[in-house]
């Protein structure tokens, strides 16, 4: 499968958010009406978003956003357990501290390749030597959601672990607010933890914009097709 492996935090932070480009593959056949395929061709997934949105599948983690004005903005990736935690770019910063370069504050961070910054389940505070044998979704965000908590300080479950499904299988959902850099906004994140690889799929916007986009978001995760 030719899901994403490791990409480090260095190369990770070179990837910013006012940089995507519109540049989805050509029309699909097998797109959902006005939506077209943006995933890679040896992604072990496939991901459509609607034709008014701009993709971008350059960095190793397929994204697409809504527009220049609004940058509500969906990913979607897949890795290996043990590759460690969703590494996140907020307005310039990594999850591990490190400035990559100044965005306005009105952009949408979005969730990046994985790195091993992890910790432990929101009271453990110095990482461990070995990361644990993760044998499910529920062990997965548990172990990782402390680093979520150093980046966003002040994060809120609106959802914490709903059943729903991905790509027919069952998978958990986390809805949640959070103060970045003096500006609040909302993400929606899917995990799947099946035969050792992890799926996420992340939809995040200012809080105003949320609802207008989630229609598509939730469309957009609904079209996911694993393995297939």
């Amino acid at each position: 499968m030719g899901f994403v492996k490791k990409i480090s935090a260095f190369a990770a932070g070179l990837i910013l958010a006012g940089a995507l480009c519109g540049c989805g593959n050509p029309a699909d056949n097998f797109a959902p009406k006005d939506f077209r395929k943006i995933s890679p061709e040896n992604a072990g997934y496939v991901l459509y978003v609607p034709d008014s949105w701009t993709a971008d599948i350059s960095t190793g983690v397929t994204t697409a956003y809504v527009s220049a004005k609004d940058r509500s903005n969906i990913s979607f990736m897949a890795f290996e357990a043990d590759d460690g935690l969703i590494h996140v770019d907020v307005n310039g910063k990594t999850t591990d501290g490190a400035v990559t370069t100044d965005k306005p504050e009105t952009t949408v961070p979005e969730t990046k390749a994985p790195a091993e910054t992890g910790t432990g389940t929101g009271t453990v505070t110095e990482k461990p030597t070995e990361v644990p044998k993760i044998k499910s979704t529920e062990e997965y965000w548990a172990y990782y959601e402390a680093d979520f908590r150093k980046t966003f300080g002040d994060m809120e479950y609106e959802t914490n672990g709903e059943n729903v499904l991905l790509s027919a299988k069952a998978a958990k959902k986390y809805v949640y607010t959070a103060t970045v850099t003096g500006q609040k906004y909302k993400f929606m994140q899917v995990v799947m933890l099946d035969k050792g690889t992890v799926y996420i799929y992340t939809y995040t916007a200012l809080p105003d914009n949320y609802d207008k986009n989630l229609e598509s978001a939730e469309a957009i995760l609904g079209y996911i097709s694993i393995g297939k």
